[in-house]
């Protein structure tokens, strides 16, 4: 398991330009631009689907709550500057998406990402090898809003920050390329480290007519999946580190488990770089 990172001649305390406390690596609004300059990119964040529409009040105060999360994130890293690039695109159409499957949702998505890499960089490239093409977690993982999840934020008492992931809301992400076939690991480079066949699970409720273990998607608490779960993911087995079965919420606190991965990638390019 591993997350991947540039070999860097930055030592394990490189300042950063925005916070003078804590180092560049341990800065997420740093990590995003650095992500962004790997890709020669220049607009990040996760795409979002509609698919309840009970309530028009409602989902307008659900994308306020999002965004002044992901603008409460960004500040605490005095990354501000990266609203600029931010893009938060809100496929919205009732007749299409009403209370559509996951399934019908990552269809949706892995047609829109042929071709919106291109279309959105402006031409700009992505590297390849590592993390391939359209690599960047924009072109990854989508959010879904569907009743429940909305519910769950909405009715909070005073949308409350509370640090349980259970009393913080959850949406559902889904991971575009999710397959029914073997699991594959890969390491650094990319390169398949091994595969695991997937098994149906005897003793597991059947999740849109599937039984595996890993159905494709998870429920990842509100707080920070703008900003934090978009960071983490860029780890190409993250998913399978911190996959949890439906109705299970993957809480809040992966999001400070970041900060171990950004200091433990640190450490190994440091290592790395000495040689």
């Amino acid at each position: 398991m591993s997350y991947h990172h540039e070999p860097t001649t930055s030592g394990p305390h490189s300042p950063s330009h925005r916070t003078s406390d804590i180092s560049t690596h341990n800065n997420i609004a740093d990590c995003i631009e650095r992500f962004l300059r790997e890709d020669s990119h220049h607009i990040w964040g996760f795409v979002i689907y509609r698919c309840t529409y009970d309530s028009d009040a409602d989902w307008q105060e659900f994308m306020k709550y999002y965004r002044a999360q992901l603008e409460k994130s960004l500040k605490s890293y005095n990354g501000l500057d990266l609203l600029d690039g931010l893009r938060i695109t809100v496929f919205d159409d009732k007749e299409t998406f009403d209370d559509a499957f996951t399934m019908d949702v990552r269809e949706h998505f892995k047609e829109w990402t042929k071709t919106a890499p291109e279309e959105e960089q402006g031409g700009r490239g992505e590297r390849e090898g590592v993390i391939g093409e359209s690599g960047s977690q924009r072109y990854r993982y989508c959010v879904q809003v569907d009743e429940e999840a909305l519910e769950s934020v909405i009715n909070l008492p005073a949308f409350t920050t509370a640090t349980d992931g259970a009393r913080e809301g959850h949406v559902n992400l889904i991971w575009r390329d999710w397959e029914t076939g073997p699991i594959v690991v890969r390491g650094d480079d990319g390169e398949v480290i091994r595969t695991v066949e997937r098994e149906e699970e005897e003793d597991e409720d059947e999740i849109e007519g599937c039984k595996l273990h890993d159905v494709g998607w998870m429920m990842v608490g509100m707080r920070h999946v703008g900003l934090g779960v978009y960071y983490y993911l860029r780890d190409l087995n993250a998913w399978y580190i911190e996959y949890r079965r439906p109705p299970q919420v993957t809480m809040a606190w992966m999001f400070f488990l970041a900060q171990f991965w950004a200091v433990r990638s640190l450490h190994r390019a440091d290592h790395v770089s000495m040689y």
